[in-house]
């Protein structure tokens, strides 16, 4: 896990590498590679997690009554994803 990407984070910011390293525990967090173009998860799907960018960025997009597909949010390199589904029960 890039610690230095972390305290830069809202989530993490003033917090000490060992803060860091037992929240990353406590958390569960688990760092995950993605394929460009890989479908991380599908809007309706449930999720109990929300992502941290932590190289590259994540496109949201919606599909619209045409068929076609709309970017609705993207989040790069330090941004978090997906945090008000991961809330929602």
């Amino acid at each position: 896990m890039k610690i230095e990407l972390l305290q830069k984070t809202v989530l993490f910011k003033g917090m000490s590498e060992s803060e860091i390293v037992e929240a990353v525990r406590l958390l569960r967090m688990r760092e995950r590679r993605y394929l460009k173009d890989s479908v991380v998860f599908s809007l309706g799907q449930n999720t109990d997690s929300m992502g941290l960018v932590l190289d590259g960025r994540v496109i949201m997009k919606r599909r619209v009554p045409d068929g076609s597909e709309r970017i609705v949010a993207s989040a790069g390199e330090g941004e978090f994803f997906a945090e008000a589904f991961a809330c929602l029960k």
